[in-house]
């Protein structure tokens, strides 16, 4: 999409945009979709439907296209669990890409009263987009999508092919960005089962949580919701059981997904908590892996870039021979993610909790 120039005075202050959170397969689209039949703006141009999602992504193409970039920009992609690096928004490139997507939002969305974007990239670029609409003088609130994580993980591993532990990182991490960065901001938790079964209570929840009046009244969109929300579409389907018992999930994360489910029903009582204890899980457990996981993630990029290099030469022995250590490293990378979420997960890291909490206290103490 080519940007047209806008004026200083296009602002789209006073309008009210909602940016809508979640994990890849965690029920984004059909929320977003549900969004868009009660008067909430996408813009002009939607990211096509495709096999894995044939009802459509509900996503802007060319804020898609801008999210890309600026991950890669900063070294990152949709599928990597691992914390954006230390002052990313502060690189040149990003800082000017996120120019152009205030442009794109004046452009599309000036003189709207509501208007919304799905992305779940955008659970790892809440900071860039809280100084974006912060430039702009919109009024943002966030709407974020809680789904059994068993589920969404199953889901990526049939549509990716990714390994069980790489699926826990990337949904535990996605999620976990989601709900500590848009801390203390107006939020709205939505259960995707909840709004299968009665997306009318949950709408009229979400409507009072924000402070949002439905442009389309719901009645009168009734029947293309009833219409668009399909049961059997949910293809997988896990009890609490299930995902208590799944090896790849920790503790902390069971309990963090039912504090956001209670959340979604408007109880937050545990969820700071709950929120605090998982991040810190995470990071302390993950600075001792991620720098393996770095070199590996490193090294397969540049293979899969000489291997590409010699597709099209008469290169076929020495194609073969970087296949081969490409399928090696990723092996390994997946040997390292799995030990991740076995620490994770282990009842010993859980007890010392204190201690690792002492610990990174002392040491910032003494720097």
């Amino acid at each position: 999409m080519e940007l047209e120039p806008v004026s200083d005075e296009s602002a789209i202050a006073l309008s009210q945009s909602i940016l809508v959170l979640g994990p890849h397969r965690s029920g984004t689209s059909a929320l977003t979709r549900v969004l868009n039949l009660l008067g909430v703006d996408l813009g002009s141009e939607m990211l096509p439907p495709k096999f894995d999602n044939q009802q459509g992504y509900w996503e802007h193409r060319a804020v898609f296209e801008l999210h890309e970039r600026l991950l890669s920009r900063a070294g990152s992609a949709w599928h990597d669990y691992r914390p954006m690096p230390s002052g990313w928004q502060e690189l040149e490139d990003v800082e000017a890409i996120r120019h152009e997507l205030v442009a794109l939002l004046k452009q599309e969305f000036q003189g709207k009263p509501l208007w919304g974007v799905k992305d779940p990239r955008a659970c790892r670029l809440v900071p860039l987009w809280l100084d974006t609409l912060e430039e702009l003088g919109a009024d943002l609130r966030f709407v974020i999508v809680v789904r059994n994580p068993l589920e969404v993980v199953r889901s990526l591993e049939r549509r990716n092919q990714f390994s069980h532990a790489k699926c826990v990182l990337l949904c535990l991490s996605d999620m976990l960005a989601a709900v500590v960065d848009t801390e203390g901001r107006p939020r709205a938790f939505v259960s995707y089962y909840r709004l299968l079964e009665d997306w009318r209570q949950v709408m009229d929840k979400v409507a009072d949580q924000l402070g949002i009046d439905w442009p389309e009244a719901p009645a009168t969109r009734a029947a293309e919701v009833d219409a668009f929300l399909v049961p059997s579409e949910r293809h997988h389907r896990c009890d609490l059981d299930q995902l208590r018992s799944d090896p790849g999930f920790p503790p902390w994360a069971v309990e963090l997904y039912e504090a956001l489910e209670r959340a979604s029903q408007g109880d937050t009582t545990d969820l700071p908590r709950c929120a605090r204890e998982a991040k810190e899980s995470f990071e302390s457990a993950a600075t001792l892996f991620f720098p393996e996981m770095d070199h590996l993630i490193v090294e397969n990029h540049r293979l899969s870039i000489e291997i590409e290099s010699l597709r099209h030469e008469d290169s076929v022995a020495e194609r073969l021979r970087l296949e081969q250590r490409a399928e090696r490293t990723e092996r390994e990378l997946e040997k390292v993610q799995g030990h991740l979420t076995s620490i994770l997960s282990s009842p010993l890291y859980r007890s010392t909790r204190g201690i690792r909490r002492a610990w990174r206290g002392l040491t910032r103490f003494n720097r």
